[in-house]
């Protein structure tokens, strides 16, 4: 039979199947035989969700909306929340993933109960927690590709009758699998150190847990190539690219500490969620990306977070079930960027932005059992920002390292603004073994600033609020040996936010990410996943899913490189009626595993998984060169477990050896007449080609 899975979404502990919120669920058991150590390489396996790789920061897109891949200081419209703690910057916590429970990913808006700035979505982490039973578990894997290994090693266990303790560390060492032919190097190579102490404390009404987390995260290179079809460069796995400033890095460490504490009230339960987030990047790059030693940028980032969290909850299975909560936070941010020209020093700049954010929200859900088939939900979010910034860029030839040159810019701005996020489910159960539901739910992101971008102008500096209306309607069943779930939504923006790359000077010699606020944009689909136990020993599992989504009205939106733009004074171009970034009108993923006794002490099981999308773009300006032609993947791992101890296994990932991109970069530098490649010279990020690994679990 089909596993029941168990999730958090709402609160309190439930099955998938009584959710009324279309979400897909890996566990970590999927995470850890799988080889997944970041969302790259999660996005295919989940209908509609996509992961954008860009110079700045990955950007994380759904049922595609999302924030864009431009400025880091840019909060996420899909927010993760990693053990309840909230993270809305995209660098908070792309740090390795260790040792978790499962995580969910909830597609749609989810204002009133998750959190703030989910007008699009949201993605939760639940690590595992110490066991009441000794249990331990060492893992080595080495990837023939990319000429690394990965080493994880897990211990957990009762250390009383009330204590336990549960540690893990995880570290990775690959190299690159795109050859840069100047450097004569692979990129990009990954070193990888994260480690975790979880420890609990539970003895009558109380119950306590505290969680300290280190990483660090380093990325020698990056996995940006330029093509061109005029100048003869196919999109494939080399580069040509270094930079006399220095080389390319993408470094980034965090520090998380969580305390939760519970108490049972009676019957309720009161708890405190205590968090403290902080990360320090630093990001160089070769900023003309080929060749010509022409640009070199760099983004550095100072953060940290202070979240509080109080609720009650009521207990489940009566008439009424109902959580309350206040939630705050304070962040603050410190962003330092420089781009340095060297073909024209003049235009090299160093920037400062700095920023004080304040949260305040206050937020309730009532469900009402009103007889045995029929419940209906209700919830509400009201929430109080407040952020503060300043921001100043200095221009000059020596700018930078010597941030010698003249003050351009010098801005001060602050927002306050309040939103109140409602939503309302109708869920009717006909059988037991069937959930019917249909849900409106509002969603909001809050306004901010454009961060230490090249041409930020004051009146240009802020940009306002997204706002979310969906309606989606669905339906959970069960069926003997499997399950289906399936949710067809509709969900309408205003004043959505957008970041892209965009010229910042009429020759094209410099470019830089705008966010603005584009005016109406509309996703619709469907999405359908099942899974079903053929036999005892055969499985199967798939996912498929429609979209159509398109900006409703952009008048003012960014050009592809060498458009002429539909206003010249203001340098843009109409995209109303052009389909949204990062929406294919149909992906899926379909898996299968066969798991079956060998002899008495050995057990073979294999699983292939093969995923899929349609074309789409990977930017949002309408550049048929941002255009990721439809492909299909293959996935496929073989192990042999020895007395449910050992397990040894070879793992395959993409196959067929698929190019795919997740990103589109104007090669503003590349494409200029003067000193570039070709008019039609365009920066991708190449995904990982085909990789092939040996890997070795012991669980004791």
């Amino acid at each position: 039979m089909i596993e029941e899975v168990v999730v958090t979404a709402q609160k309190r502990e439930q099955s998938l199947a009584d959710v009324p919120i279309s979400m897909s669920v890996i566990g970590g058991e999927a995470i850890e035989k799988g080889s997944i150590t970041n969302f790259e390489e999660i996005d295919e396996q989940v209908p509609n969700f996509f992961v954008a790789r860009s110079p700045g920061a990955d950007a994380i897109f759904m049922r595609g909306l999302g924030s864009g891949s431009g400025s880091p200081t840019l909060e996420q419209s899909v927010v993760m929340f990693v053990d309840e703690i909230y993270g809305g910057n995209a660098r908070q916590f792309q740090t390795p993933w260790l040792d978790l429970e499962r995580v969910e990913i909830l597609r749609g808006p989810q204002g009133y109960l998750v959190g703030k700035n989910t007008s699009a979505g949201a993605i939760r982490f639940i690590s595992r927690r110490p066991t009441d039973y000794f249990e331990g578990r060492l893992s080595a894997e080495y990837d023939f590709e990319r000429k690394g290994p990965t080493l994880t090693a897990i211990l957990s266990g009762p250390v009383s009758d009330t204590v336990g303790l549960r540690g893990a560390i995880k570290y990775r060492d690959v190299d690159g699998y795109i050859y840069n032919s100047l450097s004569d190097s692979d990129e990009p190579g990954n070193e990888e150190l994260a480690a975790r102490l979880i420890g609990t404390f539970d003895s009558g009404p109380w119950s306590v847990m505290a969680k300290a987390e280190v990483t660090r995260l380093e990325n020698f290179g990056n996995p940006y190539v330029m093509t061109s079809a005029i100048a003869g460069r196919p999109l494939d796995r080399t580069k040509e690219t270094l930079s006399s400033v220095g080389p390319d890095r993408d470094d980034n460490e965090t520090q998380n500490f969580v305390l939760q504490v519970d108490y049972d009230l009676g019957d309720h339960t009161v708890t405190s969620i205590t968090g403290w987030s902080a990360y320090e990047s630093i990001h160089d790059a070769d900023a003309d990306f080929f060749e010509a030693d022409l640009a070199w940028t760099t983004f550095r980032e100072d953060f940290d977070q202070l979240s509080q969290e109080f609720r009650l909850l009521s207990p489940t299975g009566g008439q009424l079930e109902y959580v309350l909560g206040l939630y705050a936070h304070t962040t603050n941010l410190e962003e330092r960027r420089a781009t340095v020209a060297m073909f024209a020093p003049p235009a090299s700049s160093y920037r400062t932005f700095d920023q004080d954010s304040d949260t305040f929200s206050a937020y309730g859900g009532v469900t009402w059992h009103f007889n045995d088939s029929w419940s209906i939900v209700g919830g509400l979010r009201y929430t109080h920002e407040t952020k503060d910034a300043h921001y100043v860029r200095i221009m000059g030839a020596d700018s930078w390292p010597d941030l010698i040159g003249a003050v351009a810019a010098d801005i001060t701005d602050s927002l306050s603004a309040s939103e109140v996020s409602p939503a309302v489910t109708l869920q009717w159960r006909p059988v037991e073994e069937l959930m019917l539901y249909a849900t409106y739910s509002e969603g909001h992101k809050a306004g901010g600033f454009q961060g230490a971008i090249p041409n930020a102008t004051e009146t240009a500096f802020e940009y306002g609020p997204e706002k979310a209306q969906s309606i989606e309607v669905g339906a959970k069943g069960s069926y003997g040996r499997g399950s289906f779930e399936l949710a067809v939504f509709e969900t309408s923006y205003e004043d959505l936010q957008v970041s892209a790359s965009v010229p910042v000077d009429p020759n094209t010699t410099v470019f830089g990410f705008f966010t603005g606020n584009a005016a109406e944009a509309t996703t619709r689909g469907l999405e359908l996943s099942g899974a079903v136990a053929l036999t005892d020993k055969f499985r199967l599992r798939g996912s498929f899913a429609l979209l159509d989504g398109k900006f409703d009205s952009y008048q003012d939106g960014p050009c592809a490189q060498g458009q002429a733009p539909d206003d010249p004074v203001r340098g843009s171009c109409v995209l109303t009626g052009v389909d949204l970034p990062f929406a294919p009108a149909y992906s899926g993923s379909l898996s299968a595993n066969y798991e079956t006794p060998v002899s008495d002490r050995i057990t073979f099981i294999g699983d292939l998984t093969v995923n899929f999308r349609d074309d789409y773009r990977t930017d949002a300006p309408n550049d048929p060169h941002f255009v990721q032609k439809a492909y299909e993947k293959i996935d496929l791992r073989f192990a042999l477990l020895f007395d449910e101890s050992l397990e040894v296994a070879v793992v395959g990932r993409n196959l067929t050896d698929e190019y795919t991109f997740g990103f589109g970069g104007s090669g503003s530098l590349a494409a200029n007449p003067v000193f570039g490649l070709a008019p039609d010279a365009r920066m991708l990020p190449l995904d990982p080609p085909r990789t092939v690994a040996l890997q070795v679990n012991w669980s004791f």
